[in-house]
């Protein structure tokens, strides 16, 4: 079961985000982007953040390198319902 739909060779996760457009997505291959999630999450609470927080192989991939591996999202739609989006 495939768990991203491919329209017009974009990748689009269950939720319906651009996965080759997810900061998250991209960070592991971009240092500036990093520097600036951990800002962004310092700021909104996350005083410990990390570079290495930011990474995701999207959600066919493996859910132990996957950003929210208990995605509500993920879970009804791929796991319970077997979609590929919602």
């Amino acid at each position: 079961m495939q768990f991203c739909a491919t329209q017009g060779g974009i990748v689009i996760a269950p939720c319906g985000l651009n996965c080759e457009k997810c900061e998250i997505h991209l960070a592991p291959e971009n240092l500036k982007l990093q520097k600036s999630l951990v800002e962004y999450f310092i700021k909104i609470g996350y005083e410990d953040a990390k570079p290495e927080w930011f990474h995701c192989n999207g959600c066919p991939g493996d859910r132990s390198d996957h950003w929210s591996p208990d995605c509500e999202i993920l879970i009804c739609c791929s796991d319970e319902r077997k979609l590929e989006n919602c």
